[in-house]
């Protein structure tokens, strides 16, 4: 049995959560942000939330499969591949470290937002704005 087909499906599924992710990301963080300070909070928590939950793995997913299909078919020294590993090292380092660290100085839900917490809410929203582009980047 042939594995390249089953890997370049799972890698395609990946990519398509991953980049409907940040899309949804965005939308949502937009849509929020301009309710004032409280839909801004609510914003950067479900941005956070749903970068280590839905974004994170399906990019996990699509460098695991990717990965998969070059080792059977191709060379990890073509540009394209590595084109595509710097976006996937530029999600991860933005969703792991920069979305992580922000989102433990949120409030929590019932709590009152300071300035503090209002910058790193507004810090997650341009992290995840980040984690677009350099997947755009990477994708072209």
């Amino acid at each position: 049995m042939d594995l390249y087909p089953i890997a370049k499906l799972l890698h395609i599924a990946s990519a398509i959560v991953w980049a409907g992710g940040i899309a949804g990301l965005l939308i949502v963080g937009a849509i929020d942000a301009r309710t004032g300070a409280a839909g801004t909070l609510a914003a950067a928590r479900r941005a956070a939330l749903f970068a280590r939950v839905v974004v994170g793995p399906a990019a996990i997913g699509a460098l695991v499969f990717g990965g998969t299909m070059v080792y059977l078919a191709w060379s990890f020294l073509d540009l394209w591949i590595l084109l595509a590993l710097a976006g996937f090292l530029a999600t991860f380092l933005v969703d792991a470290l920069l979305i992580g660290r922000l989102e433990r100085r949120l409030p929590g839900p019932d709590g009152v937002p300071s300035a503090e917490a209002l910058m790193a809410a507004g810090r997650i929203l341009r992290a995840v704005a980040l984690t677009s582009s350099s997947w755009r980047a990477s994708s072209s």
